[in-house]
């Protein structure tokens, strides 16, 4: 299985101008990771508890 790394450094501009050149695959990895990471992150700063202001 193929892992899509990304640069959280890199300014978020940069990161929207690079998705055109990614794949339908790549964009799907992507997809899934972020929502395996609100995941995690809903799992320590649960949403009833913080609202919208989990910290990121």
């Amino acid at each position: 299985m193929t892992t899509l790394q990304i640069q959280t450094e890199a300014p978020f501009d940069v990161l929207l101008d690079s998705l055109p050149q990614l794949g339908l695959d790549e964009l799907d990895l992507l997809a899934n990771q972020v929502i395996r990471l609100r995941a995690q992150r809903n799992r320590f700063y649960p949403p009833m508890i913080y609202g919208n202001f989990a910290p990121e």
